[in-house]
């Protein structure tokens, strides 16, 4: 049972660094391909990466929803929202206001509270 855990936790992590490694990949493609026509876009290579990164994200996402509440998913669905602030100052240079970073604090002080109310109920539940 501790195996298939594991194995659901990885599934869920690795959903959000896949997206978090997609939209990193799609902002490529959005710096690389200017104002180039329509077409262009569907042979820019960081567009067609950030596709399969986002085919295998979707697949990852599949699986998590399959062993986690819908709720717990969805929440933790949103971890990858620090991650772009990061990629948008460390990376690409773009200004991070201080709204920006006090969402992000509510956003994972919200996901802590789900979390540690699931965490509980599991403890209870292995208990009996």
């Amino acid at each position: 049972m501790q195996l298939e855990a594991q194995r659901d936790l990885g599934y869920l992590i690795g959903s959000i660094l896949i997206k978090l490694i997609g939209l990193y990949l799609m902002k490529l493609a959005a710096t690389w391909s200017g104002e180039l026509y329509l077409l262009f876009e569907f042979i820019n290579p960081f567009y067609l990466l950030s596709l399969v990164a986002f085919a295998v994200q979707a697949v990852l996402w599949t699986r998590a929803l399959r062993a986690f509440p819908l709720g717990i998913a969805y929440a933790s669905s949103t971890l990858y929202y620090p991650g772009v602030l990061m990629l948008a100052y460390w990376v690409f240079n773009e200004p991070v206001k201080m709204s920006q970073l006090l969402g992000v604090a509510l956003m994972m002080a919200g996901i802590i509270l789900v979390f540690s109310k699931f965490l509980n109920r599991i403890q209870m539940q292995n208990c009996d």
